[in-house]
């Protein structure tokens, strides 16, 4: 469980490194003390890219030192959308990384999507699954459909136009 927690939280954390090295000159002015400040953008950069790093080296360690399935290396097919934001945020600056602040986001959730096949459970342990399903209002789903809500708890949404 720690070793699938390193991937969810390093893109996270890069998701913030994105933040400060786009803001790091308004955050000098403003006195803060992240560490794009005192470190300088390029230590924001090689930072970014080790949380990444970090992140797809997280699936291989799995696979080869706890036999792990191979479904496990899924995320490592989001590769090439972290080299292309890890480039975007060495070659980009200011306002521009807004992009790439939500492309990193997008990812987080893209890599953890990805290693979510799981098979039968062979140990004497229990195992616990946790899941959160976001369903269309307005969608219509068949009657043996375990998505289907019960009619006498109509979904409300989160805006609060919706409620």
């Amino acid at each position: 469980a720690l070793l699938a927690s390193v991937p969810v939280g390093a893109i996270a954390t890069a998701v913030l490194v994105v933040n400060n090295v786009r803001d790091r000159s308004t955050d000098v002015n403003a006195g803060k003390r992240t560490l794009a400040v005192r470190f300088g953008r390029r230590f924001g950069v090689v930072e970014y890219a080790l949380l990444l790093a970090l992140a797809y080296a997280a699936p291989v360690v799995a696979v080869v030192a706890f036999q792990r399935s191979f479904f496990t290396l899924l995320p490592l097919l989001t590769l090439p959308i972290g080299i292309k934001l890890t480039h975007t945020l060495a070659t980009t600056e200011g306002k521009p990384l807004n992009a790439c602040l939500a492309s990193t986001a997008k990812l987080l959730l893209l890599h953890g999507a990805l290693p979510h096949l799981s098979g039968p459970n062979s140990s004497d342990r229990s195992r616990q699954a946790y899941a959160l399903h976001l369903v269309e209002g307005a969608a219509h789903y068949p009657e043996d459909n375990w998505l289907r809500r019960d009619p006498s708890r109509p979904a409300r949404g989160f805006s609060p136009a919706a409620r």
